[in-house]
């Protein structure tokens, strides 16, 4: 965290308990995994729709 508010960087955890105060209080913009799955969804990266037969 330290690292992203000194170098004006973007951090990316799920851990919300541990960070959101620190970086709210720094101004570091933070991503979680859902954050990722969205931007997965609407770029169109990933779909809902599950395969019956997952490659292995």
């Amino acid at each position: 965290m330290a690292y992203c508010r000194y170098r004006n960087n973007v951090l990316a955890s799920s851990n919300l308990k541990n960070i959101v105060d620190y970086c709210e209080e720094n101004k570091i913009t933070y991503f979680t995994t859902m954050d990722f799955l969205y931007q997965a969804m609407i770029s169109k990266m990933m779909s809902e729709r599950r395969d019956s037969n997952p490659r292995p």
